[in-house]
């Protein structure tokens, strides 16, 4: 079991959806390409060391820094 839990650790999910165990309600709509984005960085994430993280963060923080940019430029020529 602990083993178990580590891969669904490692993976982002849960065991009993490892496991194939549907505790959700049927109702609930299919995952969007965003939130599975979404859950393939959290699950990344999740496996990085401090450094890493560190790293990873100025990296994201690089794209929101150059999307203002962009932002910026395209305003600017209107």
């Amino acid at each position: 079991m602990a083993t178990l839990v580590k891969i669904s650790k490692a993976l982002g999910t849960t065991p009993d959806a490892l496991l194939g165990v549907k505790r959700e309600p049927e109702d609930l709509p299919e995952p969007t390409e965003r939130s599975k984005l979404i859950d393939r960085m959290v699950s990344a994430v999740n496996n990085l060391d401090d450094y890493e993280l560190a790293i990873a963060v100025q990296q994201v923080e690089v794209i929101l820094r150059l999307q203002g940019e962009k932002a910026a430029a395209a305003k600017a020529r209107e």
